[in-house]
């Protein structure tokens, strides 16, 4: 991975590539001619602690039978409404306080600085968009992703007035459901649900995968000590922690930089909810 540099998109869409079938998500085939990283072994470990975590709620969805589909069907209406109050309410001062100023309110220099430009032809193949169409990439993109919310909005009112006309049993399960989704996967404060307090450092990592790459080949090898520095450096001594919880952490997903200390046959790899 270290021999070949990539963008940051490309990073993503490497992590997407590992994260979509652990939860039975297909990715759109117009990005499988897209190049992207192989990630390695301490970063697909991240993935599997982030679906065990972040997504667990999710996943205890399926599989869906007779009895618990009504159930289902709430909870996914609840996450949707969810979601949808997080896009028009918390996302706006989340993006501001995470990107650059220089970056935030213009679209072609983050595009650039993400290397958006390498997935515009996946972009245009995936929005129907031919070579001679001058319509912007991003505000197609932007304004598919506004009328997938408001289908999922008609989509989850349809399934209440379903639920509604098929009972009370129906009706109730579909409250309870609903009830479920609204907190399951967000909290109020608009926080991952199953956040174990991991998942900022988990997101700082994977982030910084190119850099931890250079750190692990580079001569003399660089030890987690420096990385600690960095990504405290990063995210602060609240989140990251002190030097002995930041390397239980990456002994739990394998992460090994400097020759020194226990050999990479000793990590553990059993998946573990952190």
């Amino acid at each position: 991975m270290a021999g070949k540099k990539y963008k940051p998109v490309q990073h993503l869409l490497a992590i997407n590539r590992e994260l979509a079938p652990r939860l039975g998500v297909k990715l759109d085939p117009a990005f499988k001619s897209v190049a992207a990283p192989k990630l390695s072994a301490w970063a697909r470990r991240v993935v599997e602690r982030i679906v065990a975590t972040i997504f667990k709620p999710l996943l205890k969805l399926k599989p869906i039978t007779k009895e618990n589909v009504w159930f289902v069907l709430g909870a996914l209406s609840g996450i949707t409404d969810r979601v949808l109050l997080f896009w028009e309410h918390e996302a706006v001062p989340i993006m501001k306080r995470q990107l650059p100023p220089d970056l935030y309110g213009n679209p072609k220099a983050l595009a650039a600085t993400l290397g958006n430009d390498l997935l515009t032809p996946a972009y245009r193949k995936m929005l129907g968009l031919g070579r001679q169409n001058r319509t912007s990439v991003t505000k197609a993109a932007g304004e598919l992703f506004c009328a997938q919310l408001a289908s999922a909005k008609i989509v989850t009112d349809q399934f209440y007035a379903l639920a509604l006309s098929s009972g009370t049993k129906s009706y109730y399960l579909y409250k309870k459901g609903s009830q479920y989704g609204i907190s399951a996967f967000l909290t109020e404060n608009g926080e991952f649900a199953g956040d174990k307090g991991r998942f900022a450092l988990y997101q700082e990592l994977l982030a910084a995968m190119p850099v931890i790459e250079k750190m692990r080949l580079a001569k003399p090898r660089k030890t987690r000590r420096d990385l600690h520095e960095m990504i405290t450096a990063e995210l602060g001594q609240n989140i990251v922690g002190d030097y002995k919880r930041f390397c239980a952490i990456c002994d739990d997903i394998g992460l090994v930089l400097s020759p020194r200390g226990r050999p990479p046959s000793s990590i553990n790899t059993k998946l573990r909810v952190c």
